[in-house]
């Protein structure tokens, strides 16, 4: 009951929304994550899910890829 998010949450570096796709997803791979902070001059823009990269590759185009909320 008294646990805080501060005792668990992952200080993950975050990336930036310039940074290439590849370097995000090796990130993820490496630390075993699914998820990464996207923040641009200490603002957090959102996050990148390891899931919408592997359909991005595996659809190889952005035309052809569902994004969620279109």
């Amino acid at each position: 009951r008294d646990l805080e998010v501060s005792q668990i949450v992952d200080r993950t570096e975050p990336i930036a929304p310039s940074d290439p796709v590849f370097r995000a997803l090796e990130r993820m791979l490496e630390r075993q994550l699914d998820v990464l902070p996207v923040v641009e001059d200490g603002r957090l823009m959102g996050v990148v899910r390891r899931i919408d990269i592997e359909r991005l590759l595996m659809f190889r185009s952005i035309d052809e890829v569902p994004v969620r909320g279109r």
